[in-house]
């Protein structure tokens, strides 16, 4: 998106600008990558949701203490061990893919892998958090 920017000194001389990007705009390139990818996520990825825990909110008050400070019960179904009621935000749902990394160390691209390990990859979008 082009911008021109406006600056207004003190002493009321104005200077406008030159057309100007203020972000930067993808290449056709990387938005032709990031397209095949989830077409290719959207017809052959697995169904997964993503959770995120709460950090905030109202206190659980079946396992927290507060004399205490601290969790007393750890295996809380009301608040489910993140000491606030409900435990996690609603879910988010995206396709993904999940690979197992072979029987041996690996090296690759994305970095070194150590057996059982998952390689899980989603798209860029929804924004999970």
């Amino acid at each position: 998106m082009n911008y021109r920017l406006k600056f207004v000194e003190t002493d009321g001389i104005e200077t406008i600008s030159d057309k100007t990007w203020l972000i930067e705009p993808i290449s056709i390139k990387a938005k032709e990558i990031v397209r095949e990818k989830n077409l290719i996520l959207r017809l052959r990825g697995l169904q997964t949701y993503h959770l995120k825990k709460m950090n905030y909110g109202q206190p659980c008050t079946d396992c927290f203490d507060e004399i205490m400070s601290m969790q007393v019960d750890g295996n809380c179904t009301t608040c489910y061990n993140t000491r606030f009621i409900g435990g996690y935000y609603s879910p988010v749902s995206t396709k993904a893919f999940m690979t197992q990394t072979p029987d041996i160390n690996t090296i690759n691209r994305f970095g070194e892998f150590n057996p059982g390990q998952v390689i899980y990859s989603i798209s860029a979008y929804p924004e999970l958090f």
